[in-house]
């Protein structure tokens, strides 16, 4: 997961407004970016979008 975070920066995306878009916690998109979380499949989805 470490490109999204590569990808957010690239379209000046702060991690609020993803986490917000994504219906998900600031932090939880932190750990996603930093490869201590893996998100689900549905949420890779929603991501893709």
């Amino acid at each position: 997961m470490i490109g999204l975070k590569k990808i957010r920066k690239q379209r000046n995306l702060n991690q609020q407004k993803v986490a917000l878009d994504l219906n998900i916690s600031r932090e939880a998109l932190s750990y996603y970016e930093n490869g201590k979380r893996e998100p689900s499949l549905a949420l890779l989805v929603s991501m893709s979008k």
